[in-house]
């Protein structure tokens, strides 16, 4: 089997166990290190930008099922007659944590590669562990001793990387959360 690649002139060879386009690797422009020049750096920058998107997008997809398995554990889960962990139940608490899994790993990956291509970048995407995408299923009183001073996992600030002066903004401002006024 031969394949025409996107070079002209080049006809790349597979053998006999195939040669599936889904299962190649990919070289991205973080990985030329070695590689210098005008051309490069411009793919470099371009690859930042979408890397940061990436990263933003994945930030999101962490808030939103974070804000799902709140409400999973309270509809479903509490109101349920048992706690056997394989019933319908808890269906939905295993396939929201897979997908929670999912977007801190791709976060993860994004902000290894941001900071290795912008070393100034680095507070700006921090990595996100496991213990702050943690939900509490307590119901918590609000006047209870402590709670003004409990606080949210920095990526609830976050909206296009982590700022703590627009973070400590978001979190001063009380009207944000009125729908209406």
């Amino acid at each position: 089997m031969t394949l025409i690649g996107l070079q002209p002139n080049v006809i790349y060879k597979c053998s006999s166990h195939g040669c599936d386009i889904e299962n190649k690797r990919l070289v991205f422009p973080s990985q030329a290190t070695n590689l210098t020049g005008q051309g490069i750096a411009l793919l470099q920058k371009r690859e930042l930008e979408l890397r940061r998107g990436r990263a933003n997008d994945a930030l999101q997809g962490v808030r939103e099922v974070l804000g799902h398995l709140s409400f999973q554990y309270i509809e479903k889960v509490r109101h349920s007659t048992t706690t056997a962990q394989h019933l319908r139940s808890w269906k939905g608490i295993r396939t929201l944590n897979s997908e929670l899994s999912y977007h801190r790993r791709v976060y993860n990956i994004s902000q290894r590669v941001i900071v290795g291509l912008n070393r100034a970048l680095k507070a700006r995407y921090p990595p996100l562990l496991v213990k702050q995408c943690v939900i509490s299923t307590a119901i918590s009183d609000l006047n209870a001793p402590g709670q003004s001073q409990a606080s949210l996992a920095w990526f609830w600030g976050a909206m296009d990387g982590y700022d703590e002066a627009s973070a400590q903004s978001i979190g001063a401002d009380n009207k944000r959360l009125l729908e209406c006024e």
